[in-house]
Order: structure tokens, then sequence, then C-alpha cells
């Protein structure tokens, strides 16, 4: 369990850092989305959002709504709440101007940026405990073998 909350921590901070990244390639590069997604899916910062690898695997002229929303779907270390999040995010992102994009965006990064915190949070409460019990019950049944 500790192990788990661990890897959900490490999950909401590259997405933080994605959402980022994302703004500031919008903004500075004014490449196109299925481009700096295809960027991103190589990105040593961002390994744990195994999504993004199904950009890696596609051209720059694909349908990257349809792979956004399959991607995200399967992703399994997002909660329900936050798999939603970034399906509105995806189904915004290239419709609008540059400035409206990265407003949105700044908007999805505060929900992630919350999301983080209470990951962290939990990790903080649960995952120690989680540790100390697992040592526990391991001291117990060696003694019990004993």
């Amino acid at each position: 369990m500790s192990l788990l909350l661990k890897e959900r921590v490490t999950v909401l901070e590259e997405t933080v850092i994605f959402l980022n990244s994302l703004i500031a390639e919008i903004q500075f590069s004014k490449s196109g989305i299925p481009r700096i997604l295809n960027m991103f899916s190589s990105a040593d910062s961002m390994k744990s959002l195994m999504f993004l690898n199904c950009f890696s695997e596609t051209g720059e002229h694909s349908d990257f709504r349809r792979i956004w929303k399959e991607s995200i779907s399967s992703f399994s270390y997002y909660k329900s709440e936050e798999k939603e999040k970034m399906l509105q995010l995806g189904s915004f992102l290239g419709t609008t101007d540059t400035d409206s994009q990265i407003s949105t965006i700044k908007l999805y990064l505060s929900y992630f940026v919350g999301y983080r915190d209470k990951a962290i949070e939990d990790y903080a409460k649960n995952g120690k405990m989680s540790s100390l019990l697992g040592m526990f019950i391991g001291a117990s049944v060696f003694i019990l073998l004993i």
C-alpha cells in the first residue's frame, strides 16, 4: 500500500510538470499539440505518465483527441475525477487561441496541484503506517515460525 501511495504521488507530481511544460511549449514554441505530445512522450521527467507513450507511435497529423481519450481512459494511476479532468482538458487542446489554451491549462493545473497535495498528505499519513504494519506482521510471522 505504501508503494502504491508513493507511485500515486510520483504520477501526480509528473502530471504537474507535464501541464507546466505544456503551457511553456504552447506559449513559446507555437508547435501543434500532436508534435508537443510526441516530444513529451520521450521526456525523462514524465516517464510515469505512460499515456504519453501512445503519442510517440503516432504521426503529427494523427487524431490526437481519440488517442488522448483512449490512453487517459486506460491509465490506471488516476482516480475517476482526475481522469475526467484530463479528458476535459484533452477536448480543449488545440481548439482555441494560444491565450485561451494557456488559461484553460492553468485552471486544470490548479486542480492537479490540489490532487498532488492531497496525495502527499495521504502518503505522509498512511504510507509510514503501512510500512510499519508490514514490518510488524513480518516479524510476528518470523517469531511464530521459530
